[in-house]
């Protein structure tokens, strides 16, 4: 597989930061010295001081690195243990897999995790939380990024 690397300005970094922010994703104020795309399995990881930050996939979504969680933050849904495997495999969360979820919007970031709290993915809303009130069935999370995957095992050999 290729994976290329390209530098970006500071400006370019905080555009794609402003960016995500009207996607709901908020970080704890920081300064960096480099910035730098990744592209992997079609995917751009945005990279600041060799850190993962933020990925952005071919729709534009963009969603925080499972590895940047201690400062990169967004909405939250948690899942019944019986989808755990099938997120991880890299199915998108469906409606009776969800415990629990804060107020999500269409196209709003959310970190899926476990019922232990363990972060297993992140992902991008496709159904509003006003929506989900009332329904039995339907795909309310397109999962973008999982444990284990491409994204993930580039990033930890950073």
């Amino acid at each position: 597989m290729k994976v290329r690397r390209k530098p970006v300005r500071k400006k370019e970094v905080i555009k794609t930061i402003e960016k995500a922010k009207v996607k709901g994703v908020e970080m704890k104020p920081f300064d960096f010295n480099q910035g730098e795309l990744m592209e992997v399995d079609g995917k751009l990881i945005l990279l600041v001081d060799k850190k993962p930050i933020l990925i952005i996939d071919r729709e534009g979504d963009i969603v925080p690195h499972l590895l940047a969680l201690k400062f990169v933050f967004c909405k939250t849904a948690t899942v019944d243990d019986g989808a755990v495997p099938h997120i991880l495999r890299g199915a998108d969360v469906m409606l009776p897999g969800i415990v629990s979820c804060d107020e999500l919007d269409v196209g709003s970031a959310v970190v899926v995790r476990d019922r232990l709290g363990r972060a297993i993915g992140t992902g991008t809303a496709v159904m509003a939380s006003k929506d989900i009130e009332g329904r039995k069935s339907g795909k309310v999370i397109k999962m973008v990024h999982v444990v284990n995957d491409k994204l993930y095992e580039f990033a930890r050999e950073l």
